[in-house]
């Protein structure tokens, strides 16, 4: 359990999604999938979770592309990848947190729109481990964010 900090630009548009993102999460994928061996069963357990749907949709391409060498299931990317909503009231072993956006003034409303709720819907989804993955400077922002990053190595 712990925040990965990663500044990347966002898409930008009101598309928050950042691809350096995307591949450390897939960075570590592939590296489970090393330690653990074999082909990724286990990947049923992990959940990829983001505040926003252009961030679900940019990890969704990403993941696809990297779905063979990584071992990911047929489908996994539709059961396992999506928006804190759509996780409601589901588990699983691991649970990256992936927020998304930048620094820059466009990405400022929607950091500011995270709302407790949301973080505590994301993060209380892992039963063993939460990942976090954003940019600690832009999301400082936000002060439910903030008291995660306080919490989190």
């Amino acid at each position: 359990t712990r925040w990965f900090n990663v500044r990347a630009p966002e898409n930008g548009n009101k598309d928050h999604f950042c691809a350096k993102q995307a591949r450390v999460v897939a960075n570590i994928l592939y590296g489970i999938k090393k330690q653990l061996g074999g082909e990724g069963e286990y990947f049923r357990k992990v959940f990829l979770i983001t505040p926003f749907k252009s961030v679900e949709c940019g990890l969704k391409k990403e993941m696809q592309k990297w779905r063979k060498e990584i071992g990911l299931p047929d489908g996994w990317e539709n059961a396992n990848i999506g928006t804190v909503h759509t996780f409601q009231g589901k588990e699983a072993d691991m649970v990256f947190f992936i927020l998304g956006c930048d620094d820059s003034p466009g990405a400022e409303g929607a950091i500011r729109w995270v709302n407790a709720n949301l973080v505590n819907v994301a993060v209380s989804r892992a039963k063993y481990r939460l990942i976090v993955i954003g940019d600690k400077n832009a999301w400082k922002k936000n002060k439910y964010v903030k008291k995660m990053q306080d919490i989190l190595p």
